[in-house]
């Protein structure tokens, strides 16, 4: 897991260098009574401003050759496209911008 973290961190930093990004972590505190998985932010999505992509895989390189699952463009030039990448913009801002969330510095 450690190393896996570490390819991730790497490409996030390789992308930095020519494309200023913004990276937060979000952690949810556990709650009252521990139950795995139960309290995770586990969205899989890419949003832009007028294109989307939602899936149910990580977007990171192995889960696209190694991983089966599902996922769907939504395109921003129709009514309901344009409505749902609202959406999901409003969802990740929620969290993005939450107390839960924490600046992930990548020029270390």
């Amino acid at each position: 897991h450690k190393e896996e973290k570490f390819k991730v961190i790497h490409a996030l930093k390789s992308l930095h260098q020519y494309n200023k990004i913004s990276i937060n972590r979000i952690l949810i505190p556990d709650g009252p009574i521990k139950i795995p998985f139960s309290r995770l932010f586990h969205s899989k999505m890419c949003i832009g401003s007028d294109l989307a992509w939602l899936g149910t895989s990580n977007i990171t390189p192995d889960y696209f050759y190694s991983v089966s699952g599902i996922g769907c463009t939504i395109f921003g030039n129709t009514p309901s496209g344009a409505s749902l990448i609202n959406y999901m913009t409003k969802f990740f801002d929620r969290y993005y911008s939450s107390n839960y969330s924490t600046y992930v510095d990548l020029s270390k």
